[in-house]
């Protein structure tokens, strides 16, 4: 009997490495599609499989070199090992099935920051659950089964030397060409992280957490002084009280702010959309103020609450006020408004247990916050909540309690958030049964349904804006510490800043009709002439150098300013009675 099957048998590191390789390939080519459905032609088709997997490869060839040592090692329980080793290319076969799911949806591979931004897992259970299907589930169950057992019938072959080393020169010049082309003709896609290996981005970003290498890049930049003017609060630079503040002009007695969840402009007919899902908006348009450059300073909920509540523009994070800093100092509509005689409410479908933000609203003003836990009338039909119909009802039967008084109230829809699930009751309305059919029409039918439930000028805005104006159109003073300016003051700036941070840190600022986006990242920039190019096609940052550069100064004066207000919130929080150590960089 041989050495070998007395102790077992143990797989050749060539043939674990040579099917991880395999499946990882496998796996970034199901993204491209079939080759003959490629639009570009199967040329371009074949460079984008090869580019894209190119990390895949390495990451495979690493785990072929590693297993040689490991088994050296163990030579004498060479079949523990070979198990051990067997079991982890197993899970990495798994792992990137379920990774070009997560790529599809997110554009990103996943990350320590984007598994922060989940939360609590209980919660994010829907939009989880959108990703598990029949079919999937058999790829998932085929691949982690066929990877062992191709491992296990080509071991035997797969002991030469000279094999082994073909396979690593193979590798190496794969890897080498893939790095180039992606530094190069590859950078400027929005795609361009499918050329990562999710294995080694997730783990890897789990150690530059640790290390505080996942923070805000530096903009070394300098700028003029009187660019910070566009945050600093109303008071210390002046600015005129807006037209309709006159003190013949009428005024409400009561406002309510109404924001509709992760909805965006181009889908709604009231901005020109393709389909008819805001009727109502559309009618009530034809007498209203209609800004079309609006932006959200932040992507995340939670961060967006804190712009809009506290009148600021955040620092570029991709962790969250409301998780790290609840109790970060500033004032509220609410708070404002409480020496009026006003009641006011907060009242939306979510939970808001996610993220902390219950504790962050906590203390901040309002009479009664409500969230599907207080108006739910059933049971929440996703883990973030329940209909936007109940939320409308709640906050009618709060009014109801008291007509005497003035209110503010702050409605904010859950529906439009991911997984874009119709209530039980809600029939579906085809938006494209005369055509187009877009690729993704289940999930994009299911939220033009959704925002078709929820119920311009060329002044550029943002969420800090918010309640500056309220405080105008009601004709009170703004509370000292608000950033915002109103959107009916004739001299305000006519700039928005915004960012995202999933992965890589894209800084943008919107001047006129100018957009400048910066990725801090990469070291690369965009600019867009929005008046000849709404879409953001033709990029020509190239051709705008001072411009770039002057848009660039901005981006490090808003970085410089949220730092330092930052510092200073945390240093408030900490010297709080009873504070925990605040964390958010």
């Amino acid at each position: 009997m041989s050495t070998e099957a007395r102790r077992g048998f143990a797989p050749r590191p060539l043939a674990l490495a040579l099917w991880l390789a395999v499946a990882l390939v496998a796996a970034k080519t199901v993204h491209w599609g079939w080759p003959w459905e490629a639009v570009s032609g199967f040329r371009v088709w074949l460079r984008d499989v090869l580019v894209s997997s190119h990390a895949d490869v390495a990451f495979a060839a690493a785990f072929g070199l590693a297993a040689t040592v490991l088994l050296r090692l163990a030579r004498r329980r060479p079949r523990a090992a070979g198990t051990a080793l067997a079991a982890f290319g197993t899970f990495c076969v798994g792992y990137a099935v379920v990774g070009v799911h997560i790529f599809d949806y997110l554009r990103s591979p996943l990350t320590y920051p984007l598994l922060y931004l989940a939360g609590d897992m209980s919660t994010m259970g829907s939009s989880v659950g959108t990703f598990i299907t029949l079919p999937g589930v058999a790829v998932l169950l085929a691949a982690v089964i066929a990877y062992p057992v191709a491992v296990h019938a080509t071991s035997a072959r797969m002991a030469g030397v000279r094999m082994a080393g073909a396979a690593l020169v193979v590798a190496a010049a794969w890897t080498a060409w893939g790095r180039h082309m992606e530094a190069g003709r590859w950078s400027d896609r929005s795609d361009v992280l499918i050329a990562k290996n999710p294995h080694w981005e997730f783990v890897s970003s789990i150690a530059r957490n640790a290390a505080g290498g996942l923070e805000m890049p530096a903009l070394d930049t300098s700028f003029p002084p009187e660019y910070l003017d566009d945050f600093r609060p109303a008071s210390a630079v002046s600015v005129r009280p807006a037209a309709l503040a006159a003190k013949s002009a009428p005024r409400p007695r009561n406002v309510i702010v109404v924001v509709l969840e992760s909805t965006a402009t181009r889908y709604l007919s009231v901005y020109g959309g393709r389909y008819p899902v805001t009727p109502t908006l559309e009618r009530v348009a034809k007498n209203a103020l209609v800004y079309d450059a609006f932006y959200a300073h932040a992507g995340f909920t939670a961060n967006s609450l804190v712009s809009m509540s506290l009148s600021l523009n955040p620092y570029m994070t991709w962790r969250e006020y409301t998780k790290e800093l609840p109790g970060f100092p500033g004032q509220t509509v609410a708070e404002v408004l409480k020496p009026y005689g006003y009641r006011s409410a907060f009242v939306t479908a979510q939970f808001l247990d996610y993220m902390s933000m219950d504790r962050f609203l906590a203390g901040r003003g309002y009479d009664d916050v409500l969230d599907w836990k207080s108006i739910g009338a059933k049971d929440a039909y996703t883990s973030w909540g329940g209909d936007d119909a109940s939320m409308v009802d709640g906050t009618l039967k709060w009014l109801d309690r008291d007509r005497t008084k003035p209110f503010f109230a702050m409605l904010w829809t859950q529906q439009t958030h991911h997984p874009y699930d119709v209530p039980p009751e809600e029939p579906l309305v085809d938006f494209f049964e005369h055509g187009p059919r877009p690729e993704d029409d289940y999930d994009l039918g299911r939220y033009l349904n959704n925002v078709g439930v929820d119920v311009g000028v060329a002044t550029v805005g943002g969420h800090a804006d918010i309640n500056a104006t309220v405080a105008d159109l009601l004709g009170v003073a703004p509370a000292p510490t608000w950033e915002g300016r109103s959107l009916l003051a004739p001299d305000r700036p006519p700039r928005a800043y915004f960012y995202a941070a999933n992965d890589q840190y894209l800084l943008g600022v919107r001047e006129g009709h100018w957009k400048y986006i910066y990725n801090v990242t990469r070291g690369r920039e965009e600019l867009y002439d929005l008046a000849r190019d709404p879409d953001e096609q033709q990029n020509v940052a190239a051709q705008q150098p001072e411009r770039c550069r002057d848009l660039r100064q901005r981006l490090a004066a808003w970085k410089h300013h949220a730092g330092e207000r930052l510092a200073a919130a945390r240093r408030h929080v900490l010297e709080a009675p009873g504070a925990r150590q605040a964390s958010l960089q």
